[in-house]
């Protein structure tokens, strides 16, 4: 369906992953669809809680990617170089 929710409280989020500041997205949703932005933790150290937008943009044409293919993942150009980035 592409719609997810981020339902977790800031306390909760807070006491898994330490003191990190949460930006205001942290406040839980229930109906998330692609574009809108979400809240994105960078495991990176040190750990950061940050803004961004759900989804890839096609490079061809401009519309939203939220969902790939794990069987040809490493084949395709716009996914291939993500692996070793764990993303």
């Amino acid at each position: 369906c592409g719609r997810f929710t981020q339902t977790k409280s800031q306390a909760e989020v807070l006491e898994e992953l330490g003191g990190i500041e949460l930006p205001p997205l942290f406040l839980g949703r229930y109906n998330i669809a692609p574009t809108q932005k979400v809240a994105v933790i960078h495991s990176k150290q040190p750990a950061r809680a940050v803004e961004s937008l759900w989804g890839f943009a096609n490079p061809r044409s401009g519309a939203p990617i939220i969902n790939a293919r794990s069987e040809t993942l490493a084949e395709r150009p716009m996914f291939k170089d993500l692996l070793p980035e764990n993303r």
